[in-house]
C-alpha cells in the first residue's frame, strides 16, 4: 500500500485502482466504517436521501438570500445527497438534548480533502460528520477525529505525520485543521487524512440552528460542526 501511495504521488491526477486494487480499496473502506461505529459514529447507507420538505425549506432560504443557485433553485456549491451535514440537517431545529451528533458515511464528494490531495475528483471516501453544541466541546471533538485516523493508519503500517493546518492554508470554511501525511520516498509529503472544525460557519450557512424555537426570539444560536476525511483509498 505504501509503495501504491508513493506511486500515486508521481502522476499528475493519481491512480484508479484495478483488479486486485479494487478489493483492497473495498476492504480500505470496510476497516474504515468499522473504526467509526466502534468509535460510536452512526453509519449512513449510501448515497444519502434528502427529503422534499428540506429541499423546500433550503430553496426557501436560498430565495431569502443573494445565493448563487443551481437550476433547481438549491444552493450550487452544497452537493446534496453527499454532504450528510446539509442532507440532514439544513433549516433544522437541534435540540440540545440530542447533541452531539456524529455521522460516518461513504460518498463520492465534489472535491477531495483539501487542494493539496491528489485525488480524482468523485472518488469514493470516508467522511465523518459531527454537530456539537456552541460550548466549546466542538475542539475535544476535532481532536479525538483527527486520533481516530491516525490509529487507523497505524493499523495498516503507515506512520503518518499529524499538524495542525497553518492559518493561510485553512480552507475557507475551516476554523482549524489537522492534516495527516505520510513522508514519501522523493521526501515529497501526501495528504491522507484531514479533520476541520468550522465553528458555526457551515451551520449558519444552512441555517441549523440550536434550541427551542421561540416567538420574537432575536438571538439565534447555531451548532458546532467538524468534518473529516478519514480515509481516501484512491
Amino acid at each position: 500500500l505504501a509503495s501504491s501511495l508513493a506511486e500515486a504521488a508521481t502522476v499528475e491526477r493519481g491512480w484508479r485502482a484495478s483488479s486486485d486494487g479494487v478489493i483492497l480499496e473495498q476492504g480500505l473502506l470496510c476497516l474504515a466504517l468499522s473504526t467509526a461505529r466502534g468509535a460510536g459514529y452512526k453509519l449512513l447507507p449510501s448515497p444519502l436521501s434528502v427529503s422534499p420538505q428540506r429541499l423546500s425549506r433550503l430553496r426557501k432560504l436560498c430565495a431569502e438570500r443573494p445565493e448563487v443557485t443551481n437550476p433547481n433553485g438549491l444552493p450550487s456549491d452544497i452537493d446534496l445527497g453527499s454532504d450528510a451535514l446539509a442532507t440532514l440537517h439544513a433549516c433544522d431545529w437541534v435540540q440540545p438534548n440530542e447533541l452531539p451528533i456524529r455521522y460516518a458515511y461513504v460518498a463520492a464528494r465534489g472535491s477531495s480533502c483539501s487542494k493539496k490531495s491528489p485525488l480524482h475528483v468523485g472518488e469514493e471516501q470516508v467522511w465523518l460528520c459531527e454537530l456539537w453544541s456552541d460550548d466549546g466541546s466542538i475542539w475535544d471533538a476535532l481532536h479525538h477525529a483527527a486520533d481516530l485516523a491516525t490509529s487507523l493508519y497505524q493499523s495498516i503500517g503507515l506512520q503518518v505525520q499529524r499538524t495542525e493546518v497553518s492559518t493561510k492554508e485553512l480552507e475557507t470554511i475551516e476554523a482549524r485543521a489537522f492534516s495527516l501525511d505520510i513522508v514519501l520516498p522523493s521526501g515529497n509529503h501526501l495528504e491522507l487524512a484531514r479533520s476541520a472544525c468550522h465553528g458555526d460557519y457551515r451551520a449558519r450557512r444552512l441555517n441549523i440552528r440550536c434550541g427551542v424555537k421561540q416567538l420574537g426570539q432575536r438571538a439565534k444560536r447555531f451548532v458546532h460542526s467538524c468534518e473529516t476525511c478519514l480515509f481516501s483509498p484512491a
